[in-house]
């Protein structure tokens, strides 16, 4: 398996989703922010620092056939309350929906 480079920091949509919803921010409100603009764009700056391949299978990932996922899942009892991973792109990867 391939070791999976995570981005440097939080792609342009994320940051200004993040900057202005402050604490009420949650990974289902950035889904919608910009009209999924902000996702679309961080999906692809996933796909790009994982030159295009799943996280898991290491096949290609199409456009159609892809979605974020997150490393320590959304529903880690470990997380807590805060849930600070659910917008940390550290914590992301792209990988295929099969």
């Amino acid at each position: 398996m391939k070791h999976i480079r995570a981005l440097d920091g939080s792609t342009p949509g994320l940051a200004d989703y993040r900057g202005g919803d402050g604490d009420q921010a949650n990974w289902d409100g950035f889904c919608s922010h910009q009209s999924g603009a902000a996702k679309r764009e961080l999906t692809e700056a996933l796909c790009s620092i994982q030159h295009g391949l799943c996280g898991y299978c290491e096949i290609d990932v199409i456009e159609c056939d892809r979605q974020v996922e997150h490393v320590i899942p959304q529903n880690n009892p470990e997380q807590g309350e805060a849930r600070a991973l659910d917008l940390d792109p550290t914590n992301m990867m792209v990988c295929c929906k099969a």
